[in-house]
């Protein structure tokens, strides 16, 4: 992998991309800081960001927003790091792309409807 995170491994996975996912974030503030792609995908789709909402790590997640990471960037299959951390049950994450920015994919409004309202009302309908 190169010096500055954006070499890639199989099936496109980063050395960024590999610390969001253990929620290394000191390894993630220095690989942004050495100039690591935070929206570099893997072949799937998949960002740093969105491995790092799926895991929980919060702190990772603020780091990449931080620099950048653009928080409605869907994988292949259409998902985006909120609805990513909507299915892991993330509320703080949820929260936190929310305020950023994150919008609900047009193909999930629907059937995410009644799910993305229980979090956006903290189960009160």
């Amino acid at each position: 992998m190169g010096g500055d995170g954006n070499g890639a491994r199989e099936g496109g996975v980063t050395a960024l991309y590999m610390a969001g996912q253990l929620g290394h974030e000191t390894v993630v503030r220095a690989l942004i800081e050495a100039g690591a792609d935070v929206n570099k995908a893997t072949d799937n789709g998949w960002t740093p960001l969105s491995i790092a909402a799926q895991q929980g790590h919060e702190t990772v997640v603020w780091a990449m927003i931080e620099a950048g990471a653009d928080v409605n960037k869907a994988s292949n299959d259409g998902e985006t790091p909120l609805i990513v951390a909507r299915v892991r049950d993330h509320k703080a994450i949820f929260y936190i792309l929310m305020d950023a920015g994150a919008v609900v994919p047009q193909k999930y409004v629907k059937p995410f409807e009644a799910f993305c309202a229980g979090m956006i009302n903290n189960g009160k309908k």
